[in-house]
């Protein structure tokens, strides 16, 4: 649940944190299952209006968990792309470093 103004929001909030959660748990599993040394890219696509972006918890799983050199291809169904990586897609990110 969310607190706002010293007041617990709706379970309906904490129901979607959930659903929330269980999604970016299930990327972050697929993810490790298919990183290996040689990964290259990864593609994000939907059919949207312009090149899909992932959310803010995505971003940070892929900051994570993919080489700093993988390329990040943001798509839609229609052709359009931008090429990115991590560092371009969540600046200021916490990592590992910060941990020292």
């Amino acid at each position: 649940a969310m607190q706002i103004s010293g007041k617990i929001q709706s379970s309906e909030l904490s129901s979607l944190e959930r659903r929330v959660g269980d999604l970016v748990d299930a990327f972050k599993a697929e993810l490790i299952k298919i990183i290996k040394d040689d990964f290259v890219s990864l593609v994000v696509l939907a059919d949207t209006e312009g090149p899909c972006s992932p959310c803010g918890a995505c971003r940070q799983v892929m900051y994570e968990l993919l080489p700093v050199s993988a390329d990040i291809i943001l798509a839609n169904m229609k052709g359009e792309f931008k090429v990115t990586n991590t560092n371009e897609l969540l600046p200021f990110a916490f990592g590992s470093e910060d941990l020292k």
